[in-house]
């Protein structure tokens, strides 16, 4: 747990790789795109406000 406080680093990444994967589907403009946007844009911030509120749950945790 100590070690989640000192280095967020891993987890931000971890969830910046998988939010960057799916831009390209989220600003898809091609046949049947207007059924993968809503999907990607729930799932991209789904990572965001999931690493957010771990990174914040630990801190609290911790201190």
């Amino acid at each position: 747990m100590l070690q989640a406080y000192k280095s967020p680093h891993p987890v931000a990444m971890t969830a910046l790789v998988a939010s960057l994967g799916f831009v390209p589907t989220a600003l898809a403009t091609r046949t049947g795109a207007e059924v993968e946007k809503p999907l990607a844009t729930v799932v991209i911030g789904g990572l965001i406000s999931a690493t957010l509120g771990s990174s914040q749950n630990v801190s609290q945790n911790v201190r």
